[in-house]
């Protein structure tokens, strides 16, 4: 069945027909269910932005948004927030890395190379020195400058993938992310960053992964009003694998082994590979149109409802792709119709407590695309961006088995710490701190884009808890993201405990319940990190007691 927009309209004109303002203010199981059970249906065949899906996916939560009777809170006086974006596609082989030092040795994007397409331009052709940069970190608060005494205008620089050694672990998340990378690379002039997957990097996300990754399309925001490149991109960023390495360093004064050792004692040496290296990509681009939905629910107090707390998770998943057992439609069932159903139920249960500060529900698109959705919103917000101060993010609630704690990626970073605190105390629950710091899970989700901007945020999910049959819960929750994950089986056979969702629901209300409550707006702890970077003249407080 092909969705038009008549559907369309008549799936949000019954939503609205059936939607009443509840009184009830618990979390109701039953309603989770429907929520899950229409978002990660067949019919919206993965909600990849653009698609008609997806615009159905977000009448929908619209709809809802309407019934609980929040206030539309994007353009033009409608629940919608347009987010221009660029679509692209790689070329069938459209990206080699050749080496120019007499070998004629070159690495295709079949083997050994793989980039993500250009939302630029539709031929890339770079040929420059390889120089190489260590991590590609450069702090002054680390004392770290892995550029120091290199020169790379005009060049490629290689950069080793993975979180950097002796870092705080959400803080390394940052610094080693390619985005991160190239925006340093291109500070300095260099024509492109390529990063190679050391064994750190590809514990956290294999090469054999990113390859098929590259090959979906992918998304970014074109906006000349907020940024004159596409979502203000960096310097042109490619990827390789060991084999590829230990190519690159055959001229070089050092081994690729010796880097990878000097890097693991907390920084390698920058120095020329001794080659020049040639760079191509061929891409497809288009234009297409999504949008974000945002709703608000105005705070009670006549001062302090200025104040805005946003409240994000995505709406998108990845669409139609390679089937898998016969199977092409990637619903997204956890990843994330789940977020958004404990979203619009948390919403409904929440209104009737009317917080002190507003708070703005955000769905948003192109999550998958690389938080496309939620960084144009962080960048462009429909309300005034001082008025913006804290966000709370859930993105994949895997209910799976009786949890007896929570982990709230971010917290040790603001004040928010206090009222999540009082949440999880309220119901008997535990705060546990990240469970694998390796997987850099801080700087994967929407809440990433507001930090960003210098917004205090909190990224929370299910923690500890014994499995069905004994066990450990996250060891499950893990079992079922390595099988699952972005796959299209990630649906809605999936074994989900409606009753341990509304409990955790529940907790998310108390949550945004008490930082919309706060007597003082969250603020970044002193020293922080994050806080310091990116609002470093916003009000501190001392660091907490914990």
């Amino acid at each position: 069945m092909q969705f038009t927009m008549r559907t369309a309209a008549v799936v949000l004109a019954l939503a609205e027909i059936a939607g009443s303002p509840a009184a009830a203010r618990d979390p109701d199981p039953r309603a989770i269910q429907a929520h899950m059970e229409f978002l990660a249906d067949d019919l919206l065949q993965g909600r990849e932005p653009g698609s008609p899906g997806y615009d159905v996916a977000a009448l929908y939560v619209a709809s809802q948004f309407r019934s609980i009777g929040l206030e539309p809170a994007g353009r033009d006086g409608t629940f919608f927030q347009p987010v221009p974006l660029r679509r692209s596609r790689l070329a069938p082989k459209g990206v080699t890395l050749g080496i120019e030092d007499g070998s004629g040795e070159t690495f295709s994007m079949v083997g050994h190379v793989v980039a993500y397409p250009s939302a630029v331009r539709a031929v890339e052709e770079l040929r420059g020195r390889a120089v190489f940069a260590g991590n590609g970190i450069v702090e002054a608060r680390l004392g770290r400058d892995d550029y120091a005494g290199l020169d790379v205008r005009g060049k490629l620089v290689f950069v080793l993938g993975g979180p950097a050694a002796g870092i705080p672990a959400e803080v390394a998340a940052h610094l080693s992310r390619p985005g991160t990378q190239a925006a340093r690379a291109a500070e300095r002039g260099a024509l492109g960053l390529i990063v190679i997957n050391t064994p750190a990097a590809e514990r956290r996300l294999s090469f054999n992964r990113l390859r098929e990754i590259t090959q979906l399309p992918r998304m970014t925001w074109v906006d000349a009003a907020v940024s004159p490149l596409p979502g203000g991109a960096p310097a042109a960023t490619a990827f390789v694998d060991e084999t590829a390495a230990a190519a690159l360093f055959k001229r070089a004064p050092r081994s690729y082994a010796a880097a990878l050792k000097e890097a693991a004692t907390g920084g390698a040496r920058g120095f020329d590979l001794g080659i020049s290296v040639s760079f191509h990509r061929s891409s497809a681009l288009d234009d297409v149109r999504s949008a974000n939905v945002a709703a608000l629910l105005p705070g009670s107090d006549p001062t302090l409802a200025r104040e805005v707390v946003v409240v994000t998770t995505h709406l998108d998943h990845v669409g139609i792709g390679p089937a898998v057992d016969g199977d092409s439609i990637y619903n997204g069932a956890i990843d994330n119709a789940s977020g958004v159903a404990a979203t619009l139920e948390m919403a409904r249960a929440l209104a009737g407590d009317r917080p002190r500060r507003s708070v703005l529900f955000l769905a948003v698109t192109a999550e998958e695309k690389g938080l496309v959705g939620s960084d144009y919103f962080a960048r462009a917000p429909t309300v005034p961006s001082e008025r913006l101060v804290g966000a709370i993010n859930l993105d994949g609630v895997m209910a799976f088995y009786d949890f007896r704690s929570v982990v709230g990626y971010g917290v040790e970073s603001s004040t928010l710490r206090t009222p999540l605190e009082h949440a999880v105390r309220s119901m008997g629950l535990t705060l546990m701190p990240d469970p694998n710091p390796a997987t850099s899970i801080f700087t994967q989700s929407d809440h990433y884009s507001m930090v960003r901007q210098g917004i205090p945020a909190v990224f929370l999910q299910i923690g500890e808890g014994l499995a069905p049959g004994g066990g450990s819960g996250l060891a499950l929750s893990a079992a079922w993201d390595k099988a699952h994950l972005h796959k299209p089986s990630d649906d809605l056979k999936v074994a989900i405990d409606y009753a341990v969702f509304s409990r955790f629901t529940e907790l998310y209300r108390r949550f945004v319940l008490e930082a919309a409550n706060m007597p003082e707006a969250p603020r970044w702890i002193r020293g922080d990190f994050f806080g310091e970077t990116f609002a470093p003249h916003a009000p501190k407080a001392s660091p907490q007691v914990k």
